[in-house]
């Protein structure tokens, strides 16, 4: 997972252990509870939906 919460952009990656396609989430998408505690290297499962432009992040659950 790559997220900076200082960051205007307001997005991230998660990089899949299977090394597929980053999958790219928005800070709308999360749950606020959730993203207050996202952080660069840190395990997630995530629930992907298929864009246009490539997969996007639908949920984020922060793994133990």
């Amino acid at each position: 997972m790559r997220y900076d919460p200082q960051s205007a952009q307001h997005w991230g990656y998660i990089a899949p252990e299977d090394r597929s396609a980053d999958i790219r989430f928005y800070e709308n998408s999360i749950n606020p509870g959730v993203l207050s505690q996202l952080k660069t290297g840190m395990r997630v499962e995530v629930e992907v939906k298929e864009t246009p432009t490539g997969p996007r992040a639908k949920s984020v659950k922060i793994m133990p």
